[in-house]
């Protein structure tokens, strides 16, 4: 059965088509009312009572049928649609094979009963039975062959089963069956032509509309209907608007692209068209936006000036911080904004757009709602950027890196028993280059990973050695990129057998941005190695999203307050009362607390009051080079007890 399905699905597919059932649908309307006329017609001529009773039943049984063809296939309702056209054709083609095999039967019921002569008689009139409505019923190829075949077989078996002999009145009927057959091959040859007319037709308009939908394509998004990058560039250079001044803000929406890489794109599309849907309800009069992808946005607006620009940028940070339904739940945006002028910027309107993406490179280096003016120096900027960018790489290969430790105070036992590994690059062609310029650009790429390897392969390295206390912690910074790679967690593994005994721990940092990823891999992954042994750190905490339901299923052994925290503080109640409660928190689950970037005196002192564990910053000790930090801790920690020589409470007091 499934076989017989197949193949009349596959049939259909082949040679029903809703235009030609629209065809078949308006020609074909008079066969009902025409073919009930003929039956009433011929039953009456050939009447005789010896067969009235047969032919009364032929007559009921085919009133039936095009009773039931008109209404059904005929009626107000039943013109065929894009939904219907299959089923329509299937039923009506059906319906026709049931009339051919009924006309079929009328020699077997009349023959018996009538001269030769009128046998030949009926025989014409059952050609014209056949050819009349074929013109209309050609719009479909397999209705026209069955209904056909049908009614000429069985005209033939019901002549040649009355008729033993061979005479020149059956060479007249072989004739017309010849005609008949004839005729046959002639309308499988129009059916086939207009179906291929119909095939050739569909074909040219699926080309214009694939054409028409490539050339929007070409200048739209496909996710938000918006103009893409193309599209407002051409929009710019045809417009009739008369622009004589305008601003292009380039807009960035945070930590979309990384939602995309662990969540379905469908979701992420949603999210997208919402985004979309804020900036549209903006209040700029006369703007026009495009999407280039992955929350970030062109938008055109005439007339404004450089006055109002702070209120401006104000304007879009407002816009995205009530929550959007992300797949992570509701959830506010950040965003980094570059912007630039025609004419300012560039004499040619569409000229003004990558300045306005430079100034958005420079705005996505900060942290938090941005927003950048194009500046000549920002071009500097970028240029130095991406040759960064090309040297990393070599850089990574060739082992340019060095660890810098910076240590941490424990103010409960006032130990030195833990540090920060950073990462610092010695460039032999730019020197000493900054964190801040090639971790963004490492980021970015898929060099993070290997400079992850090696920033964890060398602090195994200063673990093992002998310049460290016998008891110490030594944390390095993790990024996402680093927790997706599979080899990830066999080299942790390694470094803990390494480890294993020496009273030495490794200690991952790992920041808030991660928690936008998949959290199901994330903890997967985390809980592996905390079951080696290895400590996790959530770094810049409070940052970013944070929260309770987080923390309790991270299972995290430390958190670090970001330095923007406590730069503030004492002076800042507000800030220090934040800072206080999540000390308490943080305390309430068992987590302790370091607080980075303590600079003064009066930051320490708060701190030890309000029960801060740990410190880290510049007022204990800049990060330094393994060597100068040997000798940093030979003068300020006791070897035996990693207690500091000089309590710094002192000082602070």
């Amino acid at each position: 059965m499934a076989f017989f399905r197949d193949y009349a699905d596959g049939w259909a597919t082949k040679y029903f088509r809703l235009e030609l059932a629209r065809e078949l649908h308006f020609r074909a309307k008079f066969i009902p009312a025409l073919g009930l006329s003929v039956v009433f017609l011929l039953s009456s001529y050939f009447y005789k009572p010896e067969i009235s009773f047969p032919l009364i039943y032929w007559v009921a049984a085919f009133t039936v049928i095009y009773v039931f063809m008109q209404f059904r296939f005929f009626g107000k309702a039943a013109k065929p649609c894009s939904e219907t056209y299959k089923s329509w054709t299937w039923g009506f083609s059906a319906t026709c094979w049931l009339a051919g095999f009924m006309w079929g039967l009328f020699p077997s019921i009349v023959f018996p009963s009538v001269s030769y002569f009128e046998q030949l008689a009926l025989i014409m009139m059952l050609f014209a039975v056949l050819s009349v409505p074929a013109p209309a019923l050609s719009r479909c190829l397999p209705l026209v062959m069955g209904y056909s075949i049908l009614l000429i077989s069985l005209v033939a078996i019901a002549f040649l089963s009355h008729h033993d002999g061979f005479d020149r009145h059956s060479v007249f009927v072989m004739v017309v069956f010849l005609g008949s057959l004839i005729y046959l091959y002639d309308q499988w040859g129009i059916a086939k032509e207009i179906l291929n007319s119909a095939e050739d037709k569909r074909r040219l308009k699926t080309s214009g509309i694939t054409i028409r939908r490539l050339k929007r394509d070409r200048y739209h998004d496909s996710v938000t209907d918006l103009f893409n990058k193309v599209g407002l560039i051409t929009y710019l250079r045809s417009s009739g608007e008369d622009y004589s001044t305008f601003i292009i803000f380039a807009l960035k929406v945070r930590d979309v692209d990384t939602l995309y890489s662990s969540h379905s794109k469908a979701s992420i599309d949603d999210l997208i068209r919402d985004l979309t849907g804020r900036l549209q309800g903006c209040s700029f009069d006369k703007k026009t936006i495009a999407h280039l992808g992955l929350g970030e946005f062109l938008i055109l607006v005439p007339g404004a000036d450089s006055e109002n620009l702070d209120s401006v940028g104000q304007d879009f940070f407002t816009l995205f911080e009530e929550p959007f339904n992300s797949p992570l739940g509701p959830m506010s945006f950040s965003v980094a904004i570059g912007c630039a002028f025609y004419p300012e910027h560039s004499t040619s309107r569409q000229g003004v757009i990558p300045y306005a993406l430079t100034a958005l490179k420079a705005a996505e280096s900060q942290a938090g709602n941005h927003l950048e003016l194009y500046t000549d120096d920002m071009a500097i900027q970028l240029n130095r950027r991406a040759f960064v960018r090309s040297q990393l790489a070599s850089a990574i290969k060739h082992e340019e890196f060095v660890l810098h430790i910076q240590p941490k105070l424990n103010l409960q036992s006032n130990t030195v028993d833990s540090a920060e590994a950073l990462v610092r690059w010695e460039s032999p062609t730019m020197g000493m280059v900054s964190p801040a310029e090639f971790i963004p650009v490492a980021e970015s790429t898929s060099d993070i990973v290997p400079l992850g390897r090696w920033v964890l392969k060398e602090a195994a390295r200063i673990l093992g050695g002998t310049r460290l206390p016998s008891k110490f912690s030594l944390a390095v910074n993790v990024s996402v990129k680093q927790l997706a790679d599979p080899r990830f967690v066999p080299d942790i593994q390694e470094i803990a057998r390494q480890l294993q005994g020496t009273g030495r721990t490794l200690e991952l940092e790992i920041t808030e941005s991660i928690m936008i990823t998949d959290e199901a891999i994330f903890r997967k992954t985390l809980g592996k190695v905390s079951e080696l042994g290895v400590k996790i750190a959530l770094d810049d905490f409070g940052t970013g999203y944070s929260s309770l339901s987080y923390l309790t299923s991270l299972t995290a052994d430390r958190l670090k307050l970001d330095k923007s925290f406590i730069d503030p503080i004492p002076e800042n109640q507000r800030q220090a009362s934040f800072v206080s409660t999540v000390i308490a928190m943080a305390h309430s689950l068992g987590i302790p607390i370091v607080a980075e970037g303590v600079e003064r005196p009066e930051q320490l002192k708060w701190l030890s009051e309000n029960q801060c564990d740990t410190i880290q910053g510049y007022f204990l000790s800049r990060p330094l080079p393994l060597s100068q930090f040997s000798d940093w801790l030979e003068s300020n920690v006791c070897p035996e007890t990693n207690g500091f020589k000089a309590p710094l409470l002192v000082a602070a007091g």
